[in-house]
């Protein structure tokens, strides 16, 4: 499954429960370039263990990096500082859309 920005997080995690994996995706942004170029693989959140799903990588921009033009809310350089997941017991938490 691809998304293509941060508001489609919630819409991504719905669409993650109803194909019956029961995690949710919790992103974090940070200023500046990323580190490393690529894909951040997600971990389980802290106290979250044996999440049955597969392996899940998040991408900011084309590679990790996204910047946002000025005059817009945020404006400047982002990357992905975190990503985690959690269980979702099929109630349909959306999760949460990240900071940033």
């Amino acid at each position: 499954m691809t998304i293509s920005q941060n508001q489609a997080l919630p819409q991504a995690n719905q669409k993650l429960t109803a194909m019956g994996i029961h995690e949710q995706i919790t992103i974090y942004m940070a200023p500046g370039a990323a580190a490393v170029s690529g894909p951040v693989t997600c971990t389980p959140a802290p106290g979250v263990s044996n999440l049955p799903g597969p392996p899940v990588k998040v991408l900011v921009g084309t590679n990790g990096t996204e910047v946002i033009e000025s005059g817009n809310t945020g404006a400047g350089t982002w990357h992905l500082a975190a990503c985690h997941l959690t269980g979702d017991t099929g109630s349909g938490n959306t999760g949460n859309t990240g900071t940033g």
